[in-house]
């Protein structure tokens, strides 16, 4: 059994961070990253099998898209991306970025 430490990023619906952050972006146009941000740092601990024909990645570098990008700007409008995903902000939490670039890895 192989285990991987991961860290990543997500967006945090709590709506008083939702509305401190709306209101931070709308006042000084850019993201709160500080007090009470939406954005939180995370860790994953990941346990795994490796089969005989899969390939281990090394991720080097992580990038968000377009949607990622009107969520955090809070771009709900019709015409936005983010509109498509808006259920999904029912939930607790949303990871982010999922364009990857890795190496790969041999054991």
């Amino acid at each position: 059994m192989n285990s991987i430490n991961l860290v990543g990023i997500r967006f945090n619906t709590n709506k008083f961070r939702l509305s401190f952050s709306y209101f931070y972006s709308f006042l000084f146009k850019k993201v709160n990253i500080y007090f009470f941000s939406i954005l939180e740092k995370v860790n994953f601990t990941f346990k795994f099998n490796l089969k005989k024909n899969d390939v281990l990645i090394k991720t080097i570098a992580c990038g968000y898209c377009g949607t990622d990008k009107k969520i955090l700007s809070f771009d709900f409008s019709f015409l936005s991306s983010a509109f498509l995903d808006s259920p999904k902000h029912k939930n607790s939490h949303i990871y982010l970025g999922h364009e990857l670039v890795g190496i790969s890895k041999s054991n």
